[in-house]
């Protein structure tokens, strides 16, 4: 890359602006093979999401919110997350990376076991058992964090969370899941003009600061929703 062209990429970058933005089009092709990776991921996902959620509407979205996560994870399968960063998250809780096919990260599962309500702490319990120091809870929560069966769980916690605040955007399933991929991938916690502004970035799969092509991570989710990955 040219040097003006990178320093243009970076002030955008910086500043808010994903250089190199983009479609879910243009994703679908880049990222052909892993798409369909990650539709064998679904294969395995969707009947234990629906077991877990007992919601099958709700399961339909999650899986769409998920999707562009289980592409990435077919990108990343190689490249395995290291002991070290597990053992310095355990000493001292300040590494912050994504296990799994979920692709959540520690800091994701401890604000979900912090803000579940009642109904989901009876039935999701093994979410919510503690170790006898918060080193012991660090441990726990990256052993849930391998386990598929404790992701869907996590999983399951934050798609009720997001519907319990939203219940409104039932009426419109796309909508619902522009909104609820865009807590999963930026921070369940923002109001919804914040979410709605955080859909529409494109700063996916590399993150904020990345500077090769980034695409929609809301936009691909609806787009799978919509059957158009198909």
């Amino acid at each position: 890359m040219k040097r003006g062209i990178f320093i243009l990429s970076f002030f955008l970058e910086i500043n808010g602006f994903p250089a190199f933005s983009l479609d879910a089009a243009a994703y679908r092709r880049d990222f052909a093979e892993d798409c369909r990776a990650a539709e064998s991921y679904v294969l395995e996902i969707r009947p234990l999401l629906e077991k877990t959620l007992d919601d099958s509407f709700l399961a339909a979205v999650g899986i769409a919110v998920v999707f562009p996560e289980l592409s990435r994870y077919s990108y990343i399968r190689d490249v395995a997350e290291t002991g070290a960063l597990e053992f310095s998250y355990i000493i001292d809780g300040d590494a912050n990376f994504s296990i799994g096919k979920f692709q959540m990260k520690p800091s994701f599962a401890m604000m979900i076991e912090n803000d579940a309500d009642e109904y989901c702490r009876t039935r999701y319990p093994e979410l919510f058992v503690r170790g006898r120091d918060e080193q012991g809870n660090r441990w726990l929560r990256i052993q849930r964090l391998k386990d598929m069966q404790r992701q869907a769980e996590y999983f399951s916690v934050f798609l009720r969370l997001m519907d319990k605040r939203f219940p409104k955007l039932r009426t419109n399933p796309p909508r619902m899941v522009q909104i609820f991929a865009a807590a999963y991938n930026s921070g369940y916690t923002q109001t919804l003009d914040k979410l709605e502004k955080a859909s529409r970035i494109s700063f996916f799969p590399y993150g904020k600061m990345g500077i090769r092509e980034q695409y929609p991570y809301c936009e691909i989710a609806v787009e799978y929703y919509l059957g158009r990955f198909k």
